[in-house]
Order: structure tokens, then sequence, then C-alpha cells
């Protein structure tokens, strides 16, 4: 319940919040190893008719899938809080000239990610030196008051032509409007319909 609320109204220090937020992703990332156990559990028992050989299969699927879990729910915990940037070259016939782009997309403001987490995202954008920028949405994820100071870092980015934004469902959990005129007070063109 803490986890609910507190990601709604982020009032809370960022390590508290923390703590809250971690068993909701552990518990889902072991439902979905659980599902896939299940599923390699039913076709050993159904596979053999030795049983130790079923049972030498059984041990080693419970080992790996308790160090799968384990791995699993690492990698997302650093993941939730690293930049990961990924190169792609797009080739489009008839283009006369190469342009770079950064998109980034899925940043959730709110809870964990806060003023600082956006501070640092700017500057990793802008030293790529975008010709545009481009935030495909669910950039907010929180009431607009508590999103603001973060929000509010986006003006630091740095493009040849701009950045763009075009919303996603989460921003329509907030205040769809509020949150459209914070993005163009920024100075930043959002791509409505």
């Amino acid at each position: 319940m803490g986890y609910i609320v507190f990601r709604r109204y982020p009032i809370i220090p960022n390590e508290i919040y923390f703590l809250l937020s971690v068993p909701i992703g552990i518990i889902f990332l072991l439902f979905s190893t659980s599902v896939i156990y299940d599923i390699l559990k039913y076709l050993i028992n159904h596979s053999s008719k030795d049983i130790k050989r079923r049972e030498f299969f059984k041990k080693s699927l419970d080992i790996t899938a308790l160090l799968a879990a384990t791995s699993i729910n690492a990698k997302a915990m650093y993941n939730a809080r690293h930049i990961q940037i990924e190169e792609v070259k797009i080739k489009i016939k008839n283009l006369k000239e190469s342009y770079s782009l950064v998109q980034i997309s899925d940043v959730h403001i709110g809870g964990l990610v806060d003023k600082e987490f956006i501070a640092s995202l700017v500057k990793k954008i802008n030293l790529l030196k975008a010709d545009v920028v481009v935030i495909t949405g669910d950039l907010v994820d929180t009431n607009l008051k508590y999103a603001k100071a973060a929000l509010e870092e986006l003006e630091n980015l740095k493009s040849t032509y701009g950045t763009y934004f075009i919303v996603g469902n989460h921003e329509y959990f907030h205040g769809i409007e509020n949150i459209i005129q914070a993005m163009k007070s920024l100075n930043i063109k959002v791509l409505e319909n």
C-alpha cells in the first residue's frame, strides 16, 4: 500500500520509496519466473519414468530458477537507476543529409526518478550533440506539482532543431493538460494528436 500511495504522492525520501518499490518488482519477476518454472517442472515430471533422472533434472531446475530469479532481480534494480545508451543507424532512402536523433522514453518521473536523475540524464543527452531530441511518452508518473522540479531540468536539453514530446498513457493518469502546458513552458514542442 505504501508503494501505491507514495507513487502518486512522492513526499518521502527516495531511499524509503526504493525500499517500498523493490518488493513490487521482485514479486512480478518471481511470478514470471515461477510460471516458466512450473511449465518446465511439468515437462520434467512427464518426460522420464526414471525417478533418479527426474530428481536430477528437478534439482537442476530448482538451482537454475533460483539463480535466474536472483540475477534478473539484481539486473532490474541496476537498470532502474543506470542509463544505457543504444546506438541505432537507420538509412532512409533519398534523405539528403544525416541527422542524429536522441530518443528517451518511459522515464516515469516520480518516486525514484527525481530532479537529480533527470539532471544527469540531460547531461548525458547533451554530450551526444543531437540534432533532435524526442521524448516519447510516459515521462511523468506523478502529480505535476511533484514532478515540476524534475521537468524543469529538461529545459537544459540542447539540440540543433529542438526537443519534441508526445504523451504516453501515464500522462493521462496525472492531468494531461497541465503536463502539456508545463512541457510547452519549457520550450519543448508538444506533438498533439
